[in-house]
């Protein structure tokens, strides 16, 4: 979900606006409730997709069916299954985020490692902490953490290389 979010936010187009303004707006949250002359409804919190099969949103918390004296009755009760149930949408951006981020140290700390034994090795391969035997090209692996990391990550493994 959180991937999904930041590639979308990448792809948001700007629209100018009046007076020389511009804008860059992406809808990221969508509330979707479908309702029906019996006085139910559906409620469903949506994402913003990339995914050309699934359309422009993709549901990633929907409501069991909900039923109402009347629609305006169904209508609150949808309301407040949407404020109610809230937080469970936003936790899950708040633990997805900080999964990858939790991924990304670990991920980094390999990495230093990595860099380390091939700093330190003279030969034309060197053992990986894991026990691995690699090729020692610097070339490749610092365009493949280039690729693999933002600016300032790749910045701090260059360092330690120096």
């Amino acid at each position: 979900m959180f991937e999904l979010i930041k590639e979308n936010i990448k792809k948001a187009e700007v629209t100018d606006d009046c007076c020389g303004k511009w804008d860059l707006d992406f809808p990221v949250l969508y509330i979707s409730t479908r309702g029906w002359p019996d006085n139910t409804a559906k409620c469903s919190f949506m994402l913003a997709s990339d995914d050309e099969s699934a359309g422009d949103w993709e549901d990633i918390l929907e409501s069991d069916y909900i039923q109402g004296d009347s629609r305006e009755d169904c209508i609150q009760k949808c309301r407040k299954w949407y404020i109610d149930n809230l937080h469970v949408v936003m936790n899950s951006f708040v633990a997805e985020a900080e999964s990858v981020n939790e991924d990304k140290v670990r991920a980094f700390d390999e990495m230093k490692e990595i860099f380390k034994s091939i700093k330190n090795s003279s030969e034309s391969s060197c053992v990986l902490p894991n026990g691995k035997e690699i090729t020692c090209d610097m070339g490749y692996v610092m365009d493949f953490f280039q690729e693999v990391f933002n600016e300032r990550e790749y910045g701090f493994l260059k360092e330690i290389l120096e």
